[in-house]
């Protein structure tokens, strides 16, 4: 016995129909309730499934088995659901629900009536009738309203999809925006920094040193903070660029660079300015500072020979370093470069391996160019003023160029200078007591007090070395008499002491230096300086050397003579101090 059999015999027929009508019911409402929470394959498979096993149940429990009839029924029904919502408007999907329920009610009314009259009573007959038409329109209007769901839903799912699609385009292009746009920023940033910094050395470039130096003399000037620069390049950098090939030159730079690099101070900006050219920014470094600073550069490039593949040998590569500081030598940051320039050039033209100071440079070059226009400019006026003449305009500016001048020795060192000063009375009183003509006497005396100058231009270091000298450095000390000659060519008032100051160091046999002079083609003045000059070094106190007696350096002079010293010069000498 089938499970339909218990359910028709346990209940009546018209109960079961009744039942199985309200089952159809809930079933299309619980797959409108899927269909409205998205699920649309699974309430299409509800609704679908429950048409066709309540029309089976209905025939079945009818005893109807007309293959047109279940035909029929599965048709509209699978129709409906193809259509749903998709390509009909629900209007449609109302008229083939009623069509559909119509065809059954006329079908099992009146094609099948007698053989459904036998199976129940009118009574029951009856009110099947008004159930199934009350079933009819519900079953419809449930259909329809599935329709109209099923629409909504697919159009809100399609909405949704599109949505999704956009919102996937629209992050992709997001995405790819913000690609383009850190891309964008890191070429910006590279870009930035190329036109910031050298190629060759990595540092930061002209225009990188020049925004650099802006910035630290605002905050020097707020705060009220010294601040010095340094301007360096390398010495002899186009013989190295001749002989070496520029590849050389370049490893050079790279090396100058990484060294001075090594002492740098946190906040302090190493550039490569152009060329051979360096500039090191030093914020809160005053003169004294900067230049303790830029003696350990010069040391650390000079002390260290670079090797190079391209060459066999080591080279030995120096720079001459020019310092500048505010607000001592000017307020402003190009004036402050140009002062640093003028010292590292003053370093050049003085021997170069050495720094020095701005203040330096001025008095040596500006201040002498500056009094050698006005002198012109007032022997110009003096032609027009009774007694000034020319000449004592040009003494007058000797004098002043000659305590400049001094002023630098003994700021450079002070020993050198009271030296200076004993040479030059010592050499007044032996061109005196050799009946020299008054004007030459005033002159010798000036190229004495001059005749050191030239050792401003030798480092430090090798001045107050207590040690005994290398060969190499007992060649640069013999430099100053060249170096002294080049500074008074400086102003054309000192030019007739050159002679006097280049020759001092001639020995009476030939034998000295620079030019191997002898005898009598050694400047008069020169032979005086000289003796005046190992005079008062013999008794006086050197870090290297105790002083002698006067006696016993007379005799060292005596014994001189005729060889180192000019004979009559040394015999003038012991009358002047016998005396």
């Amino acid at each position: 016995m089938t499970l339909t059999m218990v359910v028709v015999y346990s209940f009546s027929t018209f109960a079961f129909l009744m039942l199985l009508c309200s089952a159809q019911a809930c079933c299309h409402l619980i797959a409108l309730w899927f269909n409205r929470q998205g699920y649309i394959e699974l309430a299409s498979l509800i609704f679908f499934a429950s048409e066709t096993l309540l029309t089976l149940l209905t025939m079945h429990t009818l005893s109807l088995s007309d293959p047109l009839f279940m035909l029929w029924t599965f048709f509209p029904i699978a129709l409906l659901l193809a259509t749903a919502g998709i390509f009909l408007p629900p209007w449609i999907i109302l008229l083939m629900a009623l069509g559909d329920n119509l065809l059954l009610f006329w079908y099992l009314l009146v094609v099948r009536h007698n053989q459904i009259a036998h199976m129940i009573s009118p009574s029951e007959l009856q009110s099947l009738l008004t159930f199934l038409c009350v079933s009819i329109y519900v079953s419809a209007a449930i259909g329809s309203f599935f329709a109209i769901t099923s629409k909504k839903t697919i159009i809100q799912v399609d909405s949704a999809a599109k949505l999704e699609q956009d919102n996937l385009l629209l992050t992709n292009a997001y995405t790819a925006l913000e690609t383009a746009h850190t891309q964008l920023a890191a070429a910006h940033s590279t870009i930035q920094k190329q036109a910031l910094t050298d190629g060759l050395t990595g540092l930061p470039n002209h225009r990188a040193v020049m925004i650099q130096l802006e910035r630290e003399l605002d905050r020097a000037r707020r705060y009220g903070r010294p601040f010095s620069l340094l301007f360096f390049d390398a010495d002899r950098f186009k013989h190295i660029n001749d002989t070496y090939g520029h590849g050389v030159g370049d490893e050079v730079l790279r090396q100058i660079g990484e060294r001075a690099g090594r002492i740098l101070r946190g906040g302090d900006t190493l550039g490569r300015f152009g060329g051979e050219e360096f500039v090191l920014l030093l914020p809160e470094a005053d003169a004294d500072e900067a230049r303790a600073v830029a003696e350990r550069i010069r040391a650390i490039i000079a002390d260290e020979p670079m090797g190079f593949a391209e060459v066999a040998d080591s080279l030995n590569v120096t720079v001459s370093i020019g310092v500048a500081t505010y607000p001592e030598d000017s307020y402003e940051g190009l004036d402050l470069l140009q002062q640093a320039d003028q010292a590292m050039y003053m370093a050049k033209r003085l021997g170069r391996n050495q720094v020095r100071m701005a203040i330096e440079a001025l008095w040596m070059s500006a201040d002498l160019e500056l009094m050698a226009l006005l002198q012109q400019e007032e022997q110009r006026e003096a032609e027009e003023r009774e007694g000034v003449t020319p000449e004592r305009i040009r003494e007058n500016y000797t004098v002043k160029i000659i305590c400049s001048l001094m002023a630098l020795l003994e700021r450079r060192d002070h020993a050198m200078g009271q030296h200076a000063y004993a040479v030059s009375d010592l050499s007044t009183s032996i061109a005196q007591a050799l009946g020299l003509e008054q004007f030459q006497i005033s002159r010798i005396g000036m190229a004495a007090l001059l005749h050191d100058i030239g050792k401003v231009a030798i480092p430090d270091g090798l001045l107050q070395k207590s040690d005994r000298l290398t060969s190499q450095e007992r060649g640069l000390l013999r430099e100053h008499p060249e170096l002294g000659a080049q500074i008074l060519e400086a102003s054309p008032f000192l030019h007739d002491l050159i002679p006097a100051v280049h020759h001092h160091h001639e020995r009476w046999d030939g034998n000295g230096y620079p030019d191997r002079l002898a005898q009598e083609d050694i400047p008069l003045a020169a032979r005086i300086i000289a003796v005046a000059e190992a005079y008062d070094a013999m008794v006086r106190d050197y870090p290297y050397q105790s002083s002698r007696a006067p006696t016993e350096a007379l005799s060292e002079l005596a014994r001189c003579s005729g060889t180192q010293f000019d004979p009559t010069v040394v015999q003038t000498l012991s009358k002047v101090l016998a005396d």
